[in-house]
This record gives structure tokens, C-alpha cells and sequence, in this order.
């Protein structure tokens, strides 16, 4: 069957080269997780770098596929729930030393903590015009029947459209990172977007949703423009910051969570997992005296909510309207893991003593983080979807 190159009415408006390479260069960075473990009786599950490199291989992806690939196993793969700042700061490093060098990217992660690192490259990466796609396993590639060699397909595939974003694929779906939470510990469909419709499905035919990807594509607002930065930021990386996570339970004591947070040091944030549509008792002055003392110790607090989908939306409930009067931030209908690594992402790049300001751009849609949040969306376009000549055999694509 002959190649065809696939037209569309509107244009991208980041560059694109005047003729389609024949081949596409793809980076494969291997930090861990399920898919590249072996069983071992004593030790269980556990992660070896040899391993993952000789199964792909084994996959014979340039028979199929017009491309090329790196694989690059991080120094120290890990269980991914052993993940720590300091294994973001070797990936984005790793990412920023070997971005001119490849078209696009696939980040194989333990599926344990893989949305928050997503979420987290999302708001670094919020300037590249490449694709950066996370994917993982439930199952091992070393088992027969596994979900790994499904899942390094579809991101191989999507890989070479091009869509300048963070993606997570997983079970047959495309996601955008920092609007996904992990969904399931035992479905191949581990990971769901609550708030937003996913960006594709691979089904007979890969089915990609233009206006979701167009609406995670923000283009800055000048505050936003003047006050992060533009390149990955990694020169003074801090190792202090510590954002705490208070769950919302009936009868929680609030003077003894206070002396649990405030007995090691201050922290920088709290996110606060509140009821529904964001409720707390407010009803309590030990809880109104826990809000006061963070306001006067310039602690941020960010409420969410324990719902899985829905958001908060604190104008609707009295409870929710005493919590703002009280400096408390809107976490709207991010996901916690977005709420999370904002917050660690915005004390990173900014002097942690403008509080002031890093309120203001955690409230700003920084890299399609907030869910319909299109009043603040004016660029409207498609991916241009790559000419087939990438394909060696056809593909129902």
C-alpha cells in the first residue's frame, strides 16, 4: 500500500522541518520499576538494568518501524516507590543533556509513583516542543503474558506524532500527565484522567482527541513568562523543600497534628485532603487556630479533595468560604499529584520567600494542569500527524 501524507485544514504553529525525516530518532530512558523485573525467591520482584535492555531487543523494533533508538538505563534503577527528589533531578538532567540530540522521548517508570514524575516534568518541560511519553507495567516483560510489550508499542507509535507534551500511555490509553492519578493496583487500565477526557485511545485505529491536546497546550501570560523560567532549572536544585499532607478524618485532634507537622521544621506547604467538594469543620476552633498559625508562619495550604473526580470549589459551601477568608488556595480540579509536584516545582525555581508570588502562579494554569480551564486558552490547533513513510509495514493508524 503506498504512503500517504495525511493533510489538515489548520496548522501548527511550533516549526516543523520543510521535509519528513525518514527516520525518527527516539530516547529511551530506563529508570525502573515492574517491567524490568526478574522474580527472585527471597528478594521478590526485583528491578535489573541488563534485563530490560536485552527483552527490548528482542522486540525487533526497527523491522517494523522507520526509527532509531537510545537506551539509557539510569545509573541506579529503582522500585519506583523508592523515588525520591533526587532521582527527578538525574532524570531532568538526563533529559536536558539529550534534548537536541532526539526528536522525542519514552521514560519507562515504576507505576507506583509514575504520575507524580510525570506531573512533575510536565510543569519543567512546559516549554518543549517534543514529546515526552511515560509509560510503565503492571506485569513484567520477563513474564509471557505481560502489558509491557503493549505498552513500549503504543508509545513507540505515539512517539513519532509529535505532540509536544507529557503524556502518560498506559493500558491502551493516552493521557496527559499532569491531569492523571493512578487509578487501579491490578488493571492493565492503570491510570484514568478524573476531570478530563483522555487524549487517544489505541484501539483498531489510534483515535487522538485534537481538542484536549490543543487545550493542554498554554500559551504563558506575561506574569508567567517573567517569572518562570523558560529552561530546565537545575543549577541550585533544593533538597529542603517539605510540603505536608494533612487527610480530613471525623474527630481528627488538631493539637496533636500540629505538633506532628510543626516538631521537625516548618513546612513550606500543606495540602489539606478535604471532604467532598472541599468541606472541612470549620465548626472547630482548634482547626481555625491550625489555619491562623499557618498564615502567620507564611505556610501555604492548599485544599483538595478525598473524591476521586469532582474537584473543589470553594464558593459554594460556608465551610469553604471561611476557609478562603483564611488564605486558604484552591486546589479546583487538579489531581493530588499535580497539587504536589506544582508546589514542589514553584519553590524550586522561585526564592521560597516570595510566598505571595508563588500563590499567584500556582493559581495561574501553568502547563494544562487545571481541567477546563479554557477561558485562559486562546491557541487552537492540531498535531499534524507524521507522514507513514515512518512506517516500514502498514499500520492501522
Amino acid at each position: 500500500m503506498k504512503n500517504k501524507t495525511i493533510k489538515y485544514k489548520k496548522k501548527t504553529k511550533y516549526k516543523t522541518q520543510k521535509s519528513i525525516k525518514n527516520i525518527q530518532s527516539i530516547y529511551i530512558l530506563y529508570t525502573g520499576g515492574t517491567i524490568g523485573m526478574n522474580y527472585n525467591k527471597q528478594t521478590g520482584l526485583t528491578p535489573e538494568k541488563n534485563l530490560f535492555k536485552n527483552l527490548i531487543n528482542k522486540l525487533h523494533i526497527t523491522n517494523a518501524l522507520n526509527i532509531k533508538y537510545k537506551i539509557y538505563a539510569m545509573p541506579n534503577i529503582i522500585d519506583s516507590s523508592n523515588i525520591q527528589p533526587n532521582n527527578w533531578l538525574q532524570i531532568l538532567e538526563n533529559l536536558k543533556e539529550n534534548y537536541m540530540k532526539y526528536d522525542s522521548f519514552i521514560i519507562i517508570h515504576g507505576t507506583d509513583t509514575l504520575a507524580y514524575t510525570a506531573s512533575l516534568l510536565s510543569f519543567y518541560l512546559k516549554d518543549w516542543k517534543k514529546s515526552v511519553i511515560v509509560t510503565g507495567s503492571q506485569i513484567p516483560l520477563v513474564e509471557f503474558r505481560n502489558d509491557a510489550i503493549r505498552n513500549i508499542k503504543d508509545s513507540l507509535i505515539l512517539s513519532v506524532y509529535n505532540i509536544p507534551q507529557v503524556l502518560i500511555v498506559f493500558g491502551g490509553v493516552c493521557l496527559r500527565a499532569n491531569c492523571s492519578t493512578k487509578y487501579s493496583s491490578v488493571s492493565f487500565v492503570a491510570y484514568k484522567c478524573p476531570n478530563i477526557e483522555p487524549i487517544g485511545y489505541f484501539n483498531v485505529n489510534l483515535k487522538l482527541n485534537y481538542k484536549v491536546i490543543s487545550d493542554g497546550d498554554i500559551i504563558p501570560t506575561a506574569f508567567v513568562s517573567k517569572n518562570l523560567p523558560l529552561t530546565i532549572k537545575t543549577s541550585n536544585w533544593k533538597n529542603d523543600i517539605y510540603i505536608a499532607v494533612i487527610t480530613l478524618v471525623p474527630g481528627i485532634n488538631w493539637e496533636i497534628k500540629i505538633k506532628q507537622i510543626f516538631t521537625s521544621k516548618t513546612p513550606n506547604a500543606i495540602i489539606l485532603r478535604s471532604f467532598g467538594i472541599g468541606n472541612a469543620p470549620v465548626s472547630s476552633k482548634e482547626f481555625i487556630d491550625f489555619l491562623k498559625l499557618c498564615k502567620k508562619h507564611k505556610i501555604i495550604v492548599v485544599n483538595t479533595t478525598q473524591c476521586y473526580s469532582g474537584g473543589v470549589n470553594m464558593q459554594i459551601y460556608k465551610t469553604g468560604v471561611l476557609m478562603k477568608k483564611h488564605s486558604v488556595l484552591s486546589g479546583e480540579k487538579m489531581t493530588f499529584e499535580a497539587i504536589y509536584t506544582k508546589l514542589f516545582y514553584l519553590f524550586q525555581v522561585i526564592d521560597k520567600k516570595k510566598i505571595e508570588l508563588i500563590k499567584k502562579l500556582f493559581n495561574i494554569n501553568i502547563a494544562g494542569e487545571i481541567p477546563n480551564d479554557y477561558n485562559k486558552i486562546s491557541l487552537k490547533k492540531t498535531i499534524k500527524k507524521k507522514n507513514k513513510i515512518l512506517f516500514k509495514k502498514y499500520q492501522e493508524i
